[in-house]
This record gives structure tokens, C-alpha cells and sequence, in this order.
């Protein structure tokens, strides 16, 4: 408590409002009341310490946010009858609360559903103040951002940390004891009006796409908007082949129009972003191997699938070098995929297929015409296969198979497509209908004396 979260909220919604160059109403559930008095469809609804009273026992803030993050329409109670057929269906829902969740006798049978919906989940800390001074209205601290207020003019945050956090942030165990979830990244009130800029136009994407569909069964010829080439590229391969190399002379070649991924900071700040930073033409991820571990990996997978049906002008590529064999479990696991070897196989084939696929693998007898033991390889696989390659005058080519889905090409290849890689938007006619046959009249008719199973 006392630490600013309403004024957060404020600035987010003025935020908002600025990125999107709307007026944007808003209505703030008041505590206490079973009825949304005064509201008229405001684009923004706003929960003022969420569930902070909970009249007859029921955490009614919970259920009416349960209603709110569905996709099925939500009549709010409202006192006065001819404001009973209002429904509510806002562009955003902002919260502030003191509890990371709510508990089991909120009236919510699911509260791992509940925590799902919220789409970004921060935690706001005061070092210094909290804890110490925080229920005191006029301590240091706060005399300080008074005085800052009256001279700039302007509220400031800086003195907060904030942690975006996985939205389920307990699970329950046999003892009903909550387990905390793994944080993970600082973040600003910038990248939390960003975040929830990226999701709302991922959203919109997903919804214009599926009227799209139904208006397109509904007419025999429709012009369709697809990528001329997926925005995802993958680089698939074991290690040594030659990925880190590529991808390197690929980031090279746009300098600082690049963004490389090499470690899980920048790796979860692009999730948190769900796009490239601004003024960047593509996204490099080194090796996704390195982020295995990440809290992060489960949403980027699925995001990846997403970002080849949002057809979008402002999709920038993103090229990762994979090796299947770590990454398959992950994947397998972000889309709930069954211990089934068909099962798998499907998801495997789903997944990639969202890619622009090129693959790298060792010719076959490649270590024995070089002369290389396997078991020596094991021992610095990297300097040995140089060491060969090198006194045996070799070029990358004649030791590695490269393809672009299934067609032979060389390295340099690989390197020029990648350094020219572009997502381009393209309009395409599609025939809905079947084409009508005209009916014909057979030459001849001939008669069997058997059954159809002795005809065949």
C-alpha cells in the first residue's frame, strides 16, 4: 500500500490514450457496490484497489474481471432498468491491487484460470520505503517526489522497481501451500504501455483474421492478404555446422539495424515487447538452445506460431539458429502435446511449419574422409574439425549439406537470402466455390453379373 500503484494506472491509461490519439473514457469500479452505476460503454475500465472489500463473502472484482477477459458478450448489473441491456466490452482493463491473486473463497472454482487472464502482471516495489516507512503520509520519501512534482511539473517513477511476472503466479500442491513462479525482467511504465500495445494490436489481428474467414465463406471470390514468405526463419541443425557462423555474417551485414539476441535478458525483453525494437529490420536469436531455461520460452513459441498468421506491413523477420533435439520437448509442452509419438509428430510438423525452413547437416562419411575419430572430435570437436579443414585445404561446402526446404544450396546462399530477408504483404484471389461440371453423357454402359467384391 501507499506505494503509487493508482498513479501508475493514471499514467498508463494517459499513455494509452497518446499512442492511440483518443479521448478515451474511463470508469472506475467503485468498491463496495454490486452495481456498475454510471457506466455507458467506457473504453477503459479501471479496478481501484481490486478486491480490496468483499461484500456477502464473494469477491465480486474477481467475477466481474472473469466476465470482462472472455470472449463471450457481458451484460454488467446495472440498478436503473433501462440501462440493463449495456454491455460491456472494453478496449483495456487496468488493475491495482494489494494480493498477487485471490484465495480460495473468492468464489472463482478456478484460480489458475483467473490468474491467465491477466496478460501483463507487474509487481511494484519502493526500495527503501517499503517496509519501513510506508504508512507513515508524509515521510521523507514522499516529501521528496512532493518537491520533485512542484518543480518539473511532471509525476516520476523512477524510484519504483517494477517486475513483469508470469501471470500464474501460484500453483497449488497437495497441501494447498502456494509455490511462487519465477520472475522476470525490470521493466518501465513505457514497456508496460508497450506490452499491452503489441497484445491489444496481436488481439485485433486474430479478430479481423476470423471475420475475415466467416465473410469469406460467404462470397465465391475474395481477395486475401498473405507473407510472400513466412516472417520466421530458421536456421535447423546440430551444433558445428556452421549456424553461428552464418547468422554472425548475417548481423554483420545490417550492423545496426540488427537485433541479436544472445542472452536471456534480451531473449525475454523481445518477448515482453512481442516485436523487434523500433528501427530494427530483424531479429537475430543466435542460438535458441541458450534459452531453454527461460521463464520466458513457453510464450515466445507460441508467439512465433502467431506471427505468421497477423498479417502485418510492419512484420520484421526473425531468424533463430535451432537445434531440434533440446527445443522439441519445449515445444511439445507449449502446445500440450500428449506422450503420443503421432501426436508429437503432428505438433513437430505444425510448429515448423510457420518457418522458412534451411537445414544444415553432416555429409554422410564426412569424419571418416577426413580421417577424424569420432572419440577424438568429442574432446574439442570445434578446433578438430579445423585443424582437418584446414590442412586438407576444404571448404565449408564439401564437408556440410545445406538446403533451403528441400533444395541443395551452399553456404553463400544461405548468407545472401538471409542478408535480403524481407516480409512482404501480398493480395491474392480465392475461388470459394467449386467449379461446376457440365453434365456428360457416358458412350457406352456395360453390366457385371457379380458382386462389387468379386469385381475387385
Amino acid at each position: 500500500t501507499n506505494l503509487g500503484k493508482s498513479r501508475i494506472l493514471n499514467k498508463v491509461i494517459q499513455k494509452l490514450r497518446e499512442h492511440y490519439g483518443k479521448d478515451w473514457e474511463v470508469f472506475t469500479l467503485s468498491k463496495g457496490t454490486d452495481h456498475w452505476n454510471g457506466f455507458t460503454g467506457q473504453e477503459i475500465i479501471k479496478f481501484d484497489d481490486f478486491a480490496a472489500t468483499r461484500p456477502g463473502g464473494e469477491n465480486t472484482d474477481a467475477m466481474n474481471l472473469m466476465n470482462l477477459k472472455t470472449s463471450a458478450s457481458f451484460n454488467p448489473s446495472m440498478a436503473a432498468l433501462e440501462e440493463k441491456n449495456i454491455m460491456a466490452k472494453p478496449k483495456f482493463i487496468v488493475v491495482a491491487s494489494n494480493a498477487p491473486s485471490i484465495d480460495l473463497g473468492s468464489g472463482v472454482q478456478d484460480i489458475s484460470a483467473f490468474e491467465r487472464r491477466r496478460d501483463v502482471f507487474v509487481k511494484i516495489e519502493w526500495p527503501g520505503h517499503e517496509g519501513t516507512c510506508n504508512k507513515i503520509s508524509n515521510c521523507e520519501h514522499i516529501k521528496e517526489l512532493a518537491d520533485n512534482l512542484v518543480r518539473t511539473g511532471e509525476e516520476n517513477f523512477d524510484h519504483l522497481t517494477m517486475t513483469i511476472l508470469d501471470p500464474n503466479v501460484s500453483v497449488i500442491n497437495g497441501r494447498n501451500q502456494k509455490i511462487s513462479i519465477k520472475q522476470r525482467a525490470l521493466t518501465s511504465v513505457d514497456d508496460i504501455v508497450g506490452r499491452m500495445v503489441t497484445l491489444e494490436e496481436s488481439y485485433r489481428a486474430k479478430y479481423e483474421k476470423a471475420i475475415e474467414n466467416i465473410v469469406r465463406t460467404q462470397n465465391n471470390n475474395v481477395e486475401n492478404k498473405v507473407f510472400n514468405e513466412y516472417p520466421n526463419i530458421a536456421l535447423i541443425g546440430p551444433p558445428g555446422t556452421g549456424k553461428s557462423f552464418i547468422l554472425a555474417a548475417v548481423a554483420s551485414h545490417y550492423g545496426q539495424r540488427a537485433e541479436v539476441i544472445k542472452n536471456d535478458a534480451q531473449f525475454e525483453a523481445l518477448v515482453d515487447r512481442g516485436r523487434a525494437e523500433d528501427g530494427k529490420s530483424v531479429v537475430i536469436i543466435d542460438d535458441m538452445s541458450t534459452h531453454l531455461g527461460s521463464s520466458a520460452l513457453i510464450q515466445f513459441l507460441k508467439m512465433v506460431k502467431d506471427r505468421s498468421e497477423m498479417i502485418s506491413e510492419n512484420t520484421v523477420p526473425w531468424i533463430m539458429g535451432i537445434n531440434k533435439a533440446p527445443l522439441l520437448p519445449q515445444i511439445f509442452k507449449a502446445f500440450d502435446t500428449p506422450d503420443d509419438v503421432f501426436a508429437q509428430a503432428e505438433i513437430e510438423q505444425m510448429f515448423f511449419r510457420s518457418f522458412v525452413k534451411y537445414t544444415t547437416a553432416w555429409k554422410q562419411n564426412f569424419f571418416h574422409r577426413l580421417g577424424v575419430k569420432i572419440g577424438a572430435l568429442k574432446e574439442n570437436p570445434a578446433e578438430r574439425l579445423k585443424n582437418n579443414i584446414t590442412n586438407e585445404n576444404k571448404k565449408v561446402d564439401d564437408f556440410v549439406i545445406f538446403k533451403k526446404e528441400d533444395k541443395l544450396v551452399t553456404q553463400k546462399t544461405i548468407i545472401d537470402n538471409l542478408c535480403q530477408a524481407k516480409t512482404v504483404v501480398q493480395k491474392v484471389d480465392i475461388e470459394m466455390t467449386m467449379p461446376e461440371e457440365l453434365p456428360s453423357v457416358p458412350d457406352m454402359y456395360m453390366k457385371f453379373s457379380m458382386t462389387t467384391e468379386e469385381f475387385f
